[in-house]
């Protein structure tokens, strides 16, 4: 269990995220955990950035494993969040916002809060590093729209150019949601009665596909993640 000691930078305006219908407070609560548990040491490589733990959240929040993969995902989606090339290594974006100001820290809460004074919600979120399409439309409770932001997350998109794709030789796999029962749905819903309504998850499961790029470094944790350590289901949905 990490040591959730000291403090830092807490942003008044995040509640917008609630009050716009992008977040749920779960969601809300699980970002801002993630930010709690970020690397704050500027002479580290990995400054701005966190270890993506399921046993450690699952006992942070009392939650099951679907609730906390939903939560991560969701974040991933919106790019609250953004994979790295590490195993199990996720960064903030514009992290420094996060940061008390000063020499040894190189943060830059204060320049933030003073940026973002009044400001309206879409330049709130601009602020924040998260990249949400068409941010006036996607800017209400999640469904359909899912689709449309899926694009702006770390999440690259089949070439497609053969050309293209034979010069990087790059491997790629599709994510595909698992469909549950709807006892399973309405039990998730249940956990988080702030989140996607038991339909909106099923839409979600069974229409949003992802592609990722998978290299040396990250392949184990894509592995972990998304196809819960079974990696002949990984490969089997390689397409490069």
């Amino acid at each position: 269990m990490r040591k959730l000691n000291g403090y830092r930078p807490s942003h008044r305006n995040k509640w917008h995220f609630i009050t716009n219908d992008t977040l749920s407070l779960s969601e809300l609560s699980y970002w801002d955990y993630c930010i709690d548990v970020m690397d704050f040491d500027p002479d580290h490589d990995t400054y701005g950035m966190f270890r993506f733990d399921l046993a450690e959240v699952i006992k942070t929040f009392r939650k099951g494993k679907s609730t906390v993969r939903n939560w991560h995902n969701k974040l991933l989606l919106l790019g609250c969040i953004q994979a790295t090339n590490r195993k199990g290594v996720y960064r903030l974006p514009n992290a420094t916002r996060y940061i008390s100001e000063g020499p040894r820290w190189k943060g830059e809460a204060m320049t933030f809060a003073r940026q973002e004074m009044n400001q309206s919600f879409e330049e709130i979120v601009q602020s924040t590093g998260v990249k949400i399409q068409s941010i006036g439309q996607n800017v209400q409770p999640v469904g359909k729209q899912i689709v449309d932001s899926a694009s702006k997350i770390p999440v690259k998109a089949l070439s497609s150019s053969k050309d293209e794709s034979n010069l990087n030789h790059v491997r790629k796999v599709l994510i595909k949601q698992e469909v549950h029962s709807e006892n399973e749905y309405q039990q998730m819903y249940q956990e988080n009665p702030d989140g996607l309504t038991p339909d909106d998850m099923r839409w979600v499961d069974e229409n949003v596909i992802e592609t990722l790029e998978v290299d040396a470094e990250n392949e184990e944790s894509i592995v972990d993640l998304y196809f819960d350590g079974d990696w002949q289901k990984y490969r089997n949905n390689l397409t490069l």
